[in-house]
Formats: structure tokens, C-alpha cells, sequence
């Protein structure tokens, strides 16, 4: 394919630290919803040719997707005149830079993505509503057709009407502008909960799903990272920046845990061992499966990040205090004491769910 052969117009990366991470966790979201709707064929390469290329297969593709991952805190939404508006910096515009995709790779570019966590405007709206029902936009909305063309037009004005037209007729039809459902404050919290929502039915634990769910953003981040150089075989550019989409597939699959209700029945005859009457022993179990069930709602994000912050400290007690563990008063108060210098004393769980996420832990 040409497009492992012709020349990068960027290396490697994105401009800011904070459109960078955006981005990484944007791809690993796609993926997640991907595998969720059952598309489980594809490769993605991270930062080639465009912020994400996407191969319909993963061992001999035919045809490539090209997407542009952008954020803005500037605009409230996206217009034709701002995605046309170049920098200084920049040889094209936003939409030139799609654009470019069809010019070079005509036979292989499937279609082009503007993702961004800003929603679009009508105008925006009217010509993907076209192209999404399968319409011409130059036949139904011959306007917009001609003012789109005049603004791509003046950033290739070297190029013959003839070529421009043939390639932007193919632009017009197969380029995609959306909202990537990632809004930029929380975009971190949404993946996750995504991500737990893959898992759900692995009976993992949080701490043990928010491990996994970081390795592969961290696989993304290298992969995104690494610069290449063309021309490049497939074969080597699949395996320096490639993320396949079975990791998904492999992931769930490796997964092998104690289901949850062999734990709970372990864990009660733990605690009447212990000393504590049946009734205890059943309530502690009833509260640690709420604990586990509010786990899985994914819009509940400050009770997932305070479960994992509280679940690090009982694991750091338990260490600590390995020879004090049936004392449970001893424990408890020390879990508090060292929650209280990381978090609000007014967060922090009250001392009966401490105490039944301690037991939880010990029985992980």
C-alpha cells in the first residue's frame, strides 16, 4: 500500500501534553465501543500520516481510515470557517489536512474522522445528516457543496480544477466531523467507566480493572510515541506502532478469578470463625455485594476513585499490621489515620464499610 511508503508530514505527537492524553484515551475509548458492537478486525496505528490510522484489517488491509483527534476549550462548537482557519504554523487547515489524506491516498482512504470534544453547528450538522443517509450533498444542499469547496480550494489552488473536483468529491462524501462523546474535563473518568463496563461480567475487582485499564492507555502512549521513518514494511510498522484489536479479546480472555459468590461464602465462614454471629456475618456480606454493585455504575466516579484510594491504604495497612489483622478496632483506626492524610476526613467511608472493604480485600 502507498500509504506505508510515502513520506510522514509529522513524526511523532502532539503538540500539548493535555491534547496528547485526550487523544491516547480517545483511541482506547474507540476501541472499547468497537469491540462492544462487535468490530473486532481492524488495526490501529497510532500517529501516522494523522493522530490515529485505522487498517480495515490486521493482517492484510485493504483500505485505511484516517482520524483527526482534536480538542478546544476556545469554542463552544465547530464551523466550517474554523476548520478551514490555518496557523501560521501549519501548511493546512484542519480540513485541508483531511483533504490531503484522499489527494495521497486515493485508492486506500476509506474515509476521514474529525473527532473533538466540542460538539459541531447546524451548517455542520446539514452536510453529515446528508452524507450519513446516504445522499450527494452537491445534489441536495448544492450551497454548502460550493462553499466548502471554496475554502479547501484556496489551500490547493496549484492543483488543475479537474484533479481538485475528483478528489473532492470523494472528500465531501467520506469525511466524518462529530462529537467523540469525551467531554474534555472528565474524559479520564468516562474510559474507565467504559472499561469497567467491558469487565463487568469478568468479576473483577476495581483495583485489579483500573491495573489493566492502565497498561493498555500506557501501550497507547508508547505507541503513539514511537517514531518511524518511511518507507516501512507493514509488518515492522504493526509491531512499533500497531494496537490490535483483539487486545480487547485477550484481555477478557486472560481473566481467570474467583467468582464473586464463592468469595462471599468463604468470606462468612471467615467471619463466624472469627467470632462474629451469623447475622453480622450476613450483613457484612449484604453490604460488601451493594459495595460491588455500586461499583458498576459507570456515571459514579467519585465513589470508584475513593474505593481505589481506600483499597490502597488497606492494602498497606494490612502489610504493615499483618500480625494485628483479627483485631479489628486496631485496624480500622489505623486505615482511618492514614486516609485522613491523603483525603477530606468528610469522604471517607464510614468505619462499617472500612471495616467490610477490609474483609473484601483480604478474601481479593
Amino acid at each position: 500500500m502507498e500509504v506505508f511508503t510515502h513520506e510522514l508530514r509529522e513524526k511523532a505527537g502532539s503538540e500539548s501534553y493535555n491534547r496528547f492524553e485526550y487523544q491516547v484515551h480517545w483511541i482506547v475509548y474507540h476501541m472499547i465501543n468497537e469491540y462492544k458492537s462487535g468490530k473486532n478486525d481492524y488495526l490501529i496505528i497510532c500517529e501516522f500520516h494523522d493522530d490515529m490510522a485505522k487498517f480495515d484489517c490486521r493482517d492484510n488491509p485493504s483500505c485505511v481510515e484516517f482520524f483527526q483527534v482534536k480538542t478546544s476549550s476556545r469554542y463552544k462548537d465547530w464551523s466550517i470557517s474554523k476548520l478551514s482557519n490555518k496557523t501560521k504554523k501549519k501548511q493546512h487547515s484542519f480540513l485541508g489536512f483531511l483533504f490531503m489524506n484522499f489527494l495521497n491516498f486515493d485508492k486506500e482512504c476509506s474515509r476521514c474522522h474529525f473527532v473533538s470534544n466540542i460538539d459541531v453547528d447546524e451548517e455542520i450538522r446539514k452536510w453529515q445528516a446528508v452524507i450519513e443517509d446516504g445522499g450527494v450533498l452537491k445534489d441536495e444542499a448544492p450551497n454548502l457543496y460550493q462553499s466548502i469547496r471554496q475554502v479547501i480550494k484556496n489551500e490547493y489552488s496549484i492543483l488543475s480544477d479537474k484533479k481538485f473536483d475528483e478528489v473532492y468529491d470523494i472528500f465531501i462524501q467520506n469525511t466524518y466531523v462529530y462529537f467523540g462523546q469525551l467531554p474534555l474535563g472528565s474524559y479520564e473518568k468516562v474510559v474507565m467507566g467504559e472499561f469497567f463496563d467491558l469487565l463487568k461480567d469478568k468479576d473483577i475487582y476495581a483495583s485489579n480493572c483500573n491495573k489493566i485499564l492502565n497498561d493498555l492507555i500506557q501501550d497507547v502512549r508508547k505507541k503513539s510515541k514511537k517514531t518511524i521513518n518511511t518507507p516501512i514494511s507493514f509488518t515492522r510498522l504493526k509491531k512499533v506502532k500497531g494496537v490490535n484489536s483483539s487486545i480487547l479479546d485477550n484481555i477478557k480472555n486472560s481473566i481467570s478469578i474467583r467468582k464473586r459468590d464463592e468469595i462471599y461464602r468463604d468470606l462468612e465462614d471467615y467471619l463466624l470463625d472469627i467470632g462474629n454471629d451469623r447475622p453480622r456475618a450476613k450483613l457484612i456480606i449484604r453490604t460488601l455485594k451493594k459495595h460491588h454493585e455500586k461499583l458498576l455504575d459507570i456515571s459514579n466516579y467519585l465513589y470508584k476513585d475513593l474505593t481505589l484510594e481506600t483499597n490502597k491504604v488497606i492494602d498497606a495497612v494490612t502489610i504493615k499490621f499483618n500480625e494485628r489483622l483479627e483485631d479489628r478496632n486496631f485496624i480500622i483506626q489505623k486505615i482511618k489515620e492514614e486516609l485522613e492524610m491523603k483525603i477530606e476526613k468528610e469522604e471517607i467511608f464510614e468505619d462499617f464499610l472500612l471495616e467490610v472493604l477490609f474483609y473484601g480485600r483480604l478474601f481479593e
